[in-house]
């Protein structure tokens, strides 16, 4: 049974920490404030995982609000990501951004736009798909 998740704190009392946990039925897990949400297919993990998401400021500096999240396994499928926020007035350049979590433990991570799925203006939102669970993800408001 997939697990849905939208903006549960950690038991352990950290109200800005996310956790979830997904395995190879698939699920939705989401950042505590609901901007960040990771949709997960079913067969794209191999094992269950326990997901963490925070707000973070350790990654170069973005549009919007860049987010942790934890761990990173491979996935066998694409997975969502969605982003709710503010977007910029002109959303032709906009794709939530990326950053891998390999490259950056080297040394060379960067912001990478994700394919973008959807953009909707009135309802704040950008989705886009990754090829895996990216370390970072938050808004790229120039990926054009």
């Amino acid at each position: 049974m997939p697990l849905g998740l939208s903006g549960c704190p950690s038991p352990e009392g950290d109200s800005e920490l996310a956790r979830g946990v997904i395995g190879p039925d698939g699920g939705i897990v989401s950042s505590v404030d609901s901007v960040l949400t990771i949709a997960i297919p079913p067969g794209a993990l191999e094992q269950t995982h326990e997901f963490f998401i925070e707000r973070t400021s350790e990654p170069p500096e973005v549009f919007g609000q860049a987010y942790l999240v934890r761990p990173n396994p491979e996935v066998r499928y694409d997975v969502t990501v969605t982003y709710r926020g503010e977007l910029p007035e002109d959303t032709s350049t906009v794709a939530v951004g990326a950053v891998d979590a390999l490259a950056y433990e080297q040394g060379s991570g960067q912001w990478e736009p994700l394919p973008v799925l959807r953009i909707d203006a009135e309802d704040k939102l950008v989705g886009g798909l990754d090829d895996g669970i990216s370390i970072f993800y938050a808004l790229l408001d120039d990926a054009g």
